[in-house]
């Protein structure tokens, strides 16, 4: 299986750090590529890429046929953009659905989108990066998109002390840039993304992948390749329509453009990892249609 033989390359490496440097000691080529990639990206990098591979593996279980032609697989892809965007949010019954988790007033960017709101935010990666600005939208974004961030994790994503006279006044000062918590809100669990900026959690995605890219294919994913053409054809396919589908909602939050059901689901996805993971998966797109070439 071809995205099997990815995936086993990309966890070359393993997943400490100790494995790392145990399989640097080896002479195996491909060994040492992936492992100087764990490297460059402290260990971050190949895993975050095999699981892409392993999210991709369970969308070609779902393909009606073992190599779709192209259009078909343009039809699979095509059925969820059946619906307008604006159809979407007015009709849909499910209120567990995820696509309603998004407050519609945050879908169209506004012009005080891009009024600062904080100048002098700290990053939590990154070196010399001096202090970040946050816009009026990216807060709009953390507390009305599908996060739905209390005050007090406002203050916590600002880098700002909590206290109880510190969250009436965010509050106040968002209301001024009409942005309004809600009280009915509940929020997800904060992870490790939750954390980051969107333009720390943009530049990491941008990072990971050009190191990604630069990984060249393993002797097995050749061999494979040149063994199954047909399969590796399909794969560049399906690789290619996921990375349209990925970069038609906007490298960075200016840029998303919502016009479908996919769109707005890929929306939240881009929300929810602020920015980071449909970049990040396009990236992994991009290498893949390279490694099946």
């Amino acid at each position: 299986d071809l995205l099997s033989c990815v995936k086993d390359h990309l966890q070359r490496a393993g997943r400490q750090p100790a494995d790392v440097m145990k399989a640097m000691r080896g002479v195996d080529e491909d060994t040492r590529n992936v492992c100087a990639f764990s490297l460059y990206t402290h260990g971050f990098g190949p895993l975050a890429a095999a699981h892409v591979i392993e999210s991709l593996i369970t969308v070609i279980k779902q393909f009606h046929s073992l190599c779709p032609t192209e259009q078909s697989i343009r039809a699979d892809f095509a059925h969820f953009s059946q619906s307008t965007t604006t159809e979407a949010v007015a009709t849909k019954k499910d209120k567990k659905d995820s696509s309603n988790e998004i407050d519609p007033s945050i879908i169209s960017p506004r012009s005080s989108d891009f009024d600062i709101y904080d100048s002098s935010v700290l990053p939590r990666i990154g070196y010399d990066n001096g202090v970040i600005e946050m816009t009026v939208g990216e807060m709009r974004r953390r507390i009305l998109g599908p996060e739905k961030l209390t005050a007090s994790q406002i203050c916590a994503y600002l880098r700002k002390a909590k206290n109880q006279s510190s969250l009436p006044v965010l509050r106040e000062n968002l209301e001024k840039c009409g942005v309004i918590f809600s009280d009915n809100n509940k929020s997800i669990h904060p992870n490790t993304l939750t954390s980051l900026s969107e333009t720390e959690a943009i530049a990491l995605a941008i990072e990971t992948g050009t190191y990604l890219n630069a990984l060249p294919p393993s002797r097995e994913m050749k061999d494979n390749v040149r063994n199954h053409p047909a399969q590796a054809y399909c794969l560049r396919m399906i690789a290619k329509s996921i990375e349209e589908a990925m970069t038609r909602v906007g490298r960075r939050p200016e840029d998303r453009n919502v016009e479908t059901v996919a769109d707005l689901h890929l929306l939240r996805f881009s929300m929810v990892s602020h920015h980071f993971g449909h970049n990040f998966y396009a990236s992994v797109m991009r290498w893949l249609q390279y490694s099946m070439s």
